[in-house]
């Protein structure tokens, strides 16, 4: 119902997929030698199409804008799909509200997996060239406790498994992402906006 590029999708469930951006358009290569993860082409693109078909999921993907995703794209999947900023803008909705209305997150070294532990619902982190993007300067470390509670996952067959449980409805990470958002998100009573006003008029008054 978000929009109409999803009405001739027969599915039941949708899955958010925000991956990291791995490689530009210009040939720069950050980290891996493929675009996107897992679906290194378009045989596996394939693949994870019949099987998000097969299980009536959706897998909306929104690649970093220099990401050169035109090999899976061009392919016109049925139950892969792709967005940019113009379908928020296009829709009236922010990028969060829609992350926050699907039935599951797929991600990998983004922050947005600390947010959407607040939504309480299934996140698979994509793990296969971990050793390979640790290696990138900036790389937080020490934190893998928090990432506990995202699927680790390395192969095509491990994500089939992640959409089957999202289709399913099963999320055996449920307990321990609680406990990972109450430690990230430890003020989740919406009242962020004010404690921010309120710190800039104290100090404002000094």
């Amino acid at each position: 119902h978000f929009h109409p590029m999803f009405e001739d999708c027969d599915f039941e469930k949708i899955i958010v997929w925000y991956p990291t951006y791995r490689q530009h358009k210009n040939g720069g290569v950050v980290s891996g030698g493929s675009s996107l993860p897992i679906i290194h082409d378009s045989e596996a693109a394939a693949r994870l199409n019949e099987y998000a078909k097969e299980k009536k999921v959706l897998i909306v993907l929104k690649p970093h804008f220099a990401q050169d995703v035109s090999y899976v794209k061009d392919m016109g999947l049925s139950n892969v799909r792709f967005i940019d900023d113009s379908f928020f803008t296009k829709n009236g909705i922010s990028s969060y509200e829609f992350v926050g209305s699907c039935d599951a997150l797929i991600t990998d070294y983004s922050s947005i997996y600390y947010d959407f532990t607040l939504c309480k619902k299934p996140i698979a982190l994509i793990w296969e060239d971990y050793e390979e993007y640790k290696k990138v300067p900036g790389f937080a470390e020490g934190v893998d406790s928090l990432l506990e509670g995202g699927e680790k996952v390395y192969t095509l067959p491990e994500l089939c498994d992640f959409v089957c449980e999202v289709a399913e409805g099963r999320d055996k990470l449920a307990e321990i992402r609680y406990e990972i958002c109450k430690k990230v998100n430890f003020n989740a009573d919406e009242k962020s906006s004010k404690r921010v006003v309120d710190f800039i008029i104290e100090k404002a008054n000094l």
